[in-house]
């Protein structure tokens, strides 16, 4: 069973550095880590920010894999097809919760109706059952994982359905990984504070 950790923050708090410094704290010679993009860059802003993230990265002998839906399939589809042995232990460092979210709730075609009480359940039960399947899989591999996600409950309530839909989603998401991780850490503007 390998080792959870729980990593959160405000909008460029630090949070990715500090996971990517902990990840490769955790990198040994008997090791390979999984860099688990799960953004859609659709705008210039998006694709200017996965840059600056692979630029942080570009000297590390990481793998990506691009995924925000089925990561536990994903994991062995990479695996299978790079030769990656089972014994090998595998970190995952997953970048970020929040985009992984986002993309769920308009997986169909974009289209989500948030005044659609029937939708609203459906896709809150389909996300859960995502991190659900990806913590049980984590739980039952020789695998290490850093979730990275936004705290995006300080900010105050958002005035629309669907800012408010997101940010409770989010923190159902963030307080399940949290308490099943053996390691939390909160990052206010570049200073990570351990809190678990």
């Amino acid at each position: 069973m390998g080792r959870i950790v729980f990593v959160t923050g405000g909008v460029s708090s630090g949070k990715s550095e500090f996971a990517e410094n902990l990840c490769s704290g955790l990198e040994c010679r008997d090791s390979i880590v999984l860099y688990v993009a799960t953004s859609i860059p659709f705008d210039f802003e998006m694709e200017q920010k996965k840059a600056d993230h692979q630029l942080r990265r570009k000297d590390k002998s990481w793998y990506t894999i691009e995924a925000y839906k089925s990561i536990p399939r994903e994991i062995g589809e990479f695996c299978s097809s790079n030769s990656v042995e089972k014994s090998v232990r595998k970190i995952i460092l997953l970048d970020c919760v929040t985009m992984m979210i986002s993309n769920l709730i308009f997986d169909r075609n974009g289209e989500f109706d948030v005044d659609d009480a029937d939708e609203r359940a459906s896709v809150e039960k389909k996300v859960i059952a995502e991190f659900k399947t990806l913590l049980n899989f984590v739980k039952s591999e020789n695998i290490d994982i850093i979730f990275v996600t936004n705290e995006i409950g300080l900010g105050g309530i958002s005035e629309n359905r669907l800012g408010r839909y997101f940010a409770n989603l989010e923190g159902k998401v963030n307080k399940m990984i949290a308490s099943e991780s053996d390691d939390a850490y909160m990052v206010v503007s570049g200073i990570p504070i351990k809190i678990k």
